[in-house]
This record gives C-alpha cells, sequence and structure tokens, in this order.
C-alpha cells in the first residue's frame, strides 16, 4: 500500500483533505486506501532502487502496474505540468 509522510499538521491536513475529495468524486473505481503518517526519519536507498521506474520500463510491474496509475495520474493532473 502507499502512504503519504506528513511533516506539518497542515501537510497532513491537505492530503487528507484531497483525498477525500479524489473518493468523493470518484476518480478511480475503488477508495483510495493510502495511509496518511506523519514522517519519520528517511534513510536513502542503493543506487540500483532510485528512479526503478523510469530505469526499467520493460519490467512487467512497470509495464502492468505501475505505467497505468502514472499515464492516469498525468491525465488527471494535465492542467499541473510543464
Amino acid at each position: 500500500r502507499s502512504v503519504i509522510f506528513c511533516q506539518s499538521v497542515e501537510q497532513k491536513q491537505l492530503a487528507t483533505a484531497f483525498i477525500a475529495k479524489l473518493n468523493q468524486e470518484k476518480v478511480f473505481s475503488n477508495a483510495i486506501v493510502t495511509q496518511i503518517s506523519d514522517a519519520v526519519p528517511f534513510y536513502a536507498a542503493e543506487a540500483y532502487h532510485q528512479n526503478y521506474f523510469n530505469n526499467h520500463p520493460q519490467q512487467g510491474y512497470c509495464q502492468f502496474v505501475v505505467e497505468p496509475k502514472v499515464l492516469k495520474f498525468k491525465q488527471y493532473f494535465k492542467e499541473y505540468q510543464a
């Protein structure tokens, strides 16, 4: 599952409100189950894990799970793309 790590009360409120809006508008066929949690210390992964989707587009998980979600995300937020 996905998670949003918030660094402030304001971020937590914004994330909660936005997820509620997406669920209310039924943007996705199922309710968003992203967990919203307080930020904890973060440790960067090894270099071979960085930009995995961009560096391994031929991988089955990237092709069949990640890419459709990225395309849907880009379509929904197209007005914010440069």
